[in-house]
């Protein structure tokens, strides 16, 4: 699955956010650009997140830029990390479904605090 947002990592400190759009823009449209910035120590962390206009351009972006030599170091890009929250209950359970393929059950919890919610659950599955 190809998402239309990047990781951009191992970046120059001495490079600034506009530098590293112009060297992806190449690829296609850039929508966003977020170089993640430490207030305490008044630069980069090293590393930014860019998203583009359609996810093809990610993807070549991903493949052509990755190892590349930009400011004296190779960048490190990755795909983007989008996981929705139904996603995160199916590996949640998919232990449960691999190993007893043919049961299936259901949970039905009305009325409950999250809290209580949380610890029914966590007791169940033994998750503390």
């Amino acid at each position: 699955m190809y998402y239309c947002r990047i990781y951009v990592g191992s970046i120059n400190f001495e490079l600034g956010e506009e530098s590293v759009r112009v060297g992806f823009e190449p690829f296609g449209t850039i929508k966003s650009t977020n170089l993640s910035w430490d207030s305490a120590a008044n630069k980069h962390k090293g590393y930014a997140f860019l998203e583009y206009e359609t996810a093809e351009a990610a993807q070549i972006a991903l493949e052509q830029m990755n190892g590349v030599v930009i400011g004296g170091r190779n960048i490190k890009v990755r795909g983007g990390m989008y996981v929705t929250f139904g996603q995160r209950l199916l590996i949640f359970f998919q232990p449960f479904y691999i190993f007893q393929p043919f049961f299936f059950f259901q949970l039905f919890f009305f009325n409950l605090s999250f809290l209580v919610l949380f610890i029914y659950i966590s007791f169940l599955f033994n998750l503390t």
